[in-house]
């Protein structure tokens, strides 16, 4: 019976994973990356989310106990999630270098 409840409170948990995942696929289809502010204010919960992500990832990196499975990771990876938001391939100069460009084009 013990059993029986660890598996429906895990997949309660699940749940509650993936439908932050819809969430998060929602705001990358509307804004175009996976880079939510932690104080998002559409929805605080899915900036909170995200962090807890990224901390999740870091502690699986040193080795650590984490709630990030290789299904979560996939998850995320397939959908374009950074992990860093310091790092993000990217992401950030190609932004800065858009505005750049605009206010080049705007003189």
């Amino acid at each position: 019976n013990l059993e029986a409840k660890k598996s429906k409170h895990q997949n309660t948990i699940d749940e509650k994973w993936f439908k932050r995942l819809n969430e998060l696929t929602d705001f990358k289809d509307r804004e175009g990356h996976c880079r939510v502010p932690v104080n998002f204010k559409p929805n605080p919960s899915l900036g909170k989310w995200v962090r807890t992500q990224r901390e999740q990832y870091m502690y699986m990196k040193k080795g650590k106990k984490s709630s990030l499975t290789p299904i979560r990771l996939q998850a995320l990876e397939t959908i374009g999630f950074s992990w860093s938001i310091n790092k993000s391939n990217g992401c950030q100069r190609k932004t800065w270098m858009d505005h750049y460009d605009q206010l080049k084009a705007f003189k």
